[in-house]
């Protein structure tokens, strides 16, 4: 007894005294690093995450602990711990991604997990779909296919893009003081397929964005490498025909390529065609310069061309001028295009500080041709306008993040700088005949923006509780060349504090609770800063978000949130120019709901609500709601996708009807639609039916309220102008891998 209590003993010091640091790198079956992979000390009960690198690092292990490794979309892998000195190197299964799979811990933003397994299961038509992703996100186009989309989120009209800030590995999407509108975000460069998964955060509370992330911040990241090349075919009703490919021109050791293309062409359902045309080109290469260093460099090219039938008035569909696929100006329509080129890289520093550099810069062309008002400002030529420019864009990332110790409590800390350049060249609003005679011009010059920010973030664990703290500062210089005033140069410079705080309790795997509130800002166009008071035109939004995430099975996940934005300026859509204008204080508040099931084996269910109440802080009651903001919106989806055979899948969104005016006297219409897709995959080949519309409802994709005179008119009219939302329309898809 005395032997077996010495051996014990003996053993138990053993252990104790050969606990030790226990580090590993996590990869996928391809030899890719996995990042944010969660790894568990099974027996202390702590945990980590692999950083850029798939490197994780645990204290006081000893030999024969446990180790289990959980990463969306693999299988989970359990260790048993030989020899702590050594690096353990695990490369872990890819399995579908299932909610058995997410993890609730303090640390992990589990609407993050959640939409990695949205995006791997949701076919995206383009782009812009992607962004339907993002819980009560809504989309429509209203100007031939080739605009960039007008977005609703969180009781906002975004229009284009003046409160969400949209980025795509970190390259700057949204354009500021771009000829159409600010924070203008057309992502029709971006090849759907290429998307690995789309990350975002509702609200003003990361420190990494800056500039429109009022409403939310979202960033695509495109796959780092290919797992298996990709040619695909797609053709249906209205012309539609489109073609992908996507090649992995070298995979080695040290470095591995690829590129995709594609090609869209497209009609639509209207009297007039759109002849929308559509190229993308894309590529990415990676390189292993050193253990513990890692370099990226993609490129892209785009290049668009439509026409359109824009936004025609309730009244000449109902007297029957035009049915409702007709034109009253046929001639608007445009063409754009970008070229980028950007350049990441990354290094371990020390144990496990990651430094992270980027520069970037773009190639972009704008035309448009647009009549919102018909004729009422000419009744001879009618009230066509063109908005034009050329850009340069450039920019560049720096940060380090690493954690010390503060006593017994370890802290990490992020810190950065960033700096964006825009050089806009014959920035132009002019009135135009029939796309070819200019009339007039409106506003003509050269606009200089350069913006330099800062940002910091500290955050620690605390057992089950989590506090993170941040802050960021952007200053921007404005400067402006009036070619109508023969080249008079004005400018003007101003700068934003903006604070960002969040709590997050996880008593438990299966329960998590969280608090953040922060500040963010939209800038406006430099015409305007420079013509009004700075200080009052860099408008900053203040937010709040109360909210719990409860997984009560492994299949089930549950949130809800609660919360608050008020702004200090509103954006209002003005029809007769074409563009948004600044308009006085808002104060939206809301609820948030989202539900996502496993079924059964690989059914998966999904649905988001919101419930938004927005108005005017400096209306009078009855003349206070907000043009366009969206009261309700609903999105529920159920997939169907196992790895091979028979597949489907099926979407609703719900918008609600909401005011078009500030006193709710002209109303615009909401809808329900419905999509779905069936498909089936064997071996290497998969081919799907889609269809959009099943029910071939009769619905609105975008409305406004605008005051237009008609040429037989003596008089203007203000009503619903809208575009219609596409018919029931059908097309195959055919897709084959290797």
């Amino acid at each position: 007894m005395r032997l077996s209590l010495l051996l014990l003993l003996s053993l138990t010091l053993f252990a104790s005294a050969s606990a030790n640091n226990f580090e590993g790198y996590v990869y996928d079956d391809y030899g890719i690093p996995i990042e944010d992979a969660t790894v568990y000390h099974l027996n202390s009960g702590t945990h980590e995450h692999t950083n850029a690198f798939g490197h994780f690092l645990l204290e006081d292990v000893a030999i024969g602990d446990s180790i289990e490794v959980q990463a969306l979309g693999f299988a989970l892998s359990t260790q048993i711990v030989g020899d702590p000195s050594q690096a353990l190197k695990l490369s872990l299964e890819p399995l579908f991604v299932e909610l058995a799979t997410v993890s609730i811990t303090p640390d992990i933003e589990v609407a993050q997990e959640i939409n990695r397994i949205d995006v791997a299961t949701r076919p995206a038509v383009s782009s812009q779909e992607l962004l339907r992703t993002v819980p009560g996100l809504f989309i429509g186009q209203h100007a031939g296919g080739g605009k960039a989309e007008q977005m609703f989120l969180r009781g906002f009209d975004v229009d284009h893009g003046t409160d969400i800030a949209i980025s795509v590995d970190g390259l700057p999407v949204n354009m500021v003081s771009q000829a159409h509108g600010q924070g203008y975000s057309d992502l029709h460069f971006v090849i759907p397929e290429t998307v690995e998964f789309v990350d975002y955060t509702l609200g003003p509370y990361d420190a990494r964005v800056g500039n429109f992330a009022t409403a939310a911040s979202i960033n695509l990241q495109t796959k780092r490498s290919l797992r298996q090349n990709l040619l695909q075919l797609e053709g249906g009703q209205f012309g539609l025909r489109r073609g992908v490919g996507m090649i992995s021109l070298w995979d080695k050791d040290n470095s591995d390529a690829y590129v995709a293309v594609e090609g869209l062409l497209y009609d639509g359902p209207f009297d007039s065609p759109q002849d929308l045309s559509r190229y993308n080109a894309f590529a990415k290469t990676n390189f292993k310069l050193a253990e513990g260093s890692f370099l990226s460099v993609s490129g892209s090219y785009f290049t668009s061309t439509w026409t359109a039938s824009g936004q025609i008035p309730e009244r000449a569909v109902r007297s029957g001028l035009i049915d409702r696929f007709g034109a009253i100006d046929n001639t608007e329509g445009g063409k754009t295009g970008r070229s980028n080129i950007s350049a990441k890289y990354s290094k371990v520093v020390g144990d496990d500080g990651v430094f992270k550099a980027q520069v970037f810069g773009s190639l972009y062309d704008f035309e448009l041709f647009s009549n919102f008002t018909f004729f009422l400002e000419d009744p001879s030529n009618g009230d066509q306008i063109v908005q034009r420019e050329d850009r340069k864009l450039a920019g560049s990332m720096v940060s380090f993040a690493d954690h010390f110790n503060f006593g017994e409590q370890e802290m990490d800390y992020t810190v950065g700088v960033q700096s964006r350049h825009d050089f806009t060249n014959d920035s132009e609003l002019s009135r135009t005949l029939n796309r070819t005679t200019l009339l007039e011009r409106i506003q003509f010059g050269d606009i200089s923006e350069n913006t330099f920010s800062g940002f910091a973030e500290l955050a620690s664990t605390f057992g089950k509780w989590r506090a993170t703290i941040g802050a960021r500062v952007d200053q921007t210089f404005y400067s402006y060349e009036d070619q109508l005033e023969g080249g008079l140069t004005t400018s003007d410079n101003s700068a934003t504090i903006n604070p960002k705080a969040s709590v997050t309790y996880s008593p438990n795997n299966k329960l998590q609770v969280f608090a953040k509130a922060g500040s963010g800002y939209h800038a406006n166009d430099t015409r305007l800063v420079i013509a009004n008071d700075s200080r009052t035109f860099q408008p900053q939004a203040y937010g709040t978000d109360l909210g719990i995430v409860v997984k009560p099975t492994d299949r089930i996940v549950l949130r809800a949130t609660a919360w608050n934005l008020r702004s200090e300026q509103e954006f209002v859509y003005v029809g007769d120019a074409g563009v948004v204008e600044p308009s006085g204080r808002s104060n939206r508040m809301g609820l948030d709901f989202g539900a996502r099931a496993t079924l059964v084996d690989n059914l998966y269910f999904g649905g988001d609500v919101t419930l938004v109440r927005a108005r005017s802080i400096d209306e009078p009651d009855g003349a206070d709601r907000i043009p366009l903001a969206p009261p309700l919106t609903v999105q529920t989806f159920l997939i169907y996708s196992p790895a091979k055979g028979f597949h489907a899948n099926a979407n609703l969104r719900i918008l609600g009807d909401r005011a078009a005016n500030e006193d709710n006297s002209i109303v615009a219409r909401g809808y329900e639609v419905i999509d779905a897709t069936v498909g089936y995959t064997w071996r290497n080949y998969t081919i799907d039916l889609i269809a959009d519309n099943v029910l071939d409802v009769e619905w609105n994709e975008t409305q406004f309220a605008t005051e237009s005179r008609l040429r037989n008119e003596t008089a203007p009219i203000e009503e619903i102008h809208f575009t219609p939302g596409t018919p029931r329309a059908v097309r195959l898809k055919l897709g084959y891998r290797f």
